[in-house]
């Protein structure tokens, strides 16, 4: 429809008397679609008149038309700097194609062959250099297919083109098939993942804190922030540094105090720097919410063993082994500590028990 609108537009200009001789050749080859001779002359009018939208908008249809998506792009571009007179063409005629692209890729994504479908998000990217997802979808596609490098570089080329939040929450309250902000969070995420594989824990820290920061500016979706925390604190456990993962799950605790886990996860960073006292009191406060939980007991029980403060052993092994009866090392620990108790009776039974499932 629209392109039949370009089309009679042309002819009407061609038979008027007020084109210059460049832009009524240009017109009758587009009429006669030829392409290559319209835009010999469009490109002769452009010396003449730089600043007239039409000609560059011509001059992008006419790329269209031979399928060279990189001129056609540059062309389009420079009609929508001069003016907007030609926006809704331009922007009908980019979304139709990319939408050709887009849906030919996922055809290949959905079958894993990722090369395939990579070239067609190329494409796709070469029509609308400006657009985020497509980005982000290439960036997917190359991480399933093992490109890492190419993955990192379309997340970063996505979160550069990202719209900023303000855009992307007035984007939603515009499109009632959008029920939340686009913040590009996945884009971030597979960054971390791609720098994970590669062990890359540097780079995992500082997109992690990136993550966690943009969470807070959104208010965005805890899971985000949860899942960059974990990132992070096992980068610094890779880079052995425990004393900063205890600052990032101290600052994850006050945003999220009701979080056990959280609070198990500084337990275990406590012990490996060997502060036993200072897990056990974080543990003790799990206790307080779950009296039952087997980790906060298990360890614990295996602190006051390391410590042969066998009796309060007793109290914590014997909770596991209520939940888990079958708990190998509870059970092992817990007989020690009878016998180291002189209660001798308990621990053979509880020895027993041991033997069956060891």
């Amino acid at each position: 429809m629209k392109y039949t609108i370009i089309l009679l537009t042309v002819i009407l200009f061609a038979t008027t008397g007020c084109l210059s001789p460049e832009m009524r050749s240009a017109k009758i080859a587009l009429n006669e679609k030829e392409y290559d001779r319209a835009i010999e002359n469009l490109e002769r009018e452009i010396q003449r008149m730089p600043g007239n939208a039409e000609v560059w908008f011509l001059k992008g249809y006419s790329y269209e038309k031979l399928n060279d998506w990189i001129n056609m792009s540059e062309s389009y571009v420079q009609s929508k700097e001069i003016s907007d007179q030609f926006q809704e063409e331009i922007d009908f005629s980019i979304s139709k194609l990319v939408s050709r692209y887009y849906k030919r890729s996922m055809m290949y994504f959905d079958s894993s062959n990722w090369d395939t479908a990579l070239i067609y998000l190329d494409t796709a990217i070469i029509i609308d250099e400006g657009n985020y997802r497509i980005y982000r979808l290439a960036a997917i596609t190359a991480y399933r297919g093992e490109m890492d490098e190419n993955a990192i570089n379309f997340c970063i080329a996505a979160i550069e083109r990202e719209p900023s939040i303000a855009e992307a929450r007035a984007e939603m309250e515009e499109n009632e098939n959008i029920t939340s902000p686009d913040y590009n969070m996945e884009s971030r995420r597979v960054l971390i993942d791609t720098y994970n594989k590669n062990k890359d824990w540097d780079k995992v820290i500082e997109w992690s804190d990136k993550i966690m920061d943009r969470v807070e500016e959104t208010d965005g979706d805890p899971n985000d922030y949860l899942s960059a925390h974990d990132a992070i604190i096992s980068a610094y456990e890779a880079l052995e540094q425990n004393e900063k993962a205890e600052q990032v799950i101290l600052k994850a605790m006050e945003k999220f105090p009701d979080n056990l886990q959280l609070r198990l996860n500084l337990a275990t960073y406590k012990t490996h720097r060997e502060d036993y006292q200072g897990a056990i009191e974080v543990l003790k406060g799990v206790l307080l919410i779950n009296p039952d939980n087997v980790y906060a007991n298990f360890t614990i029980g295996t602190i006051y063993m390391m410590g042969k403060n066998y009796k309060e052993a007793i109290n914590y092994l014997a909770k596991v082994i209520a939940e888990e009866a079958e708990n190998v090392l509870a059970l092992q620990y817990l007989f020690s500590a009878y016998y180291h108790t002189d209660q001798n009776e308990k621990g053979s039974e509880i020895k027993k028990r041991w033997e069956k499932v060891k």
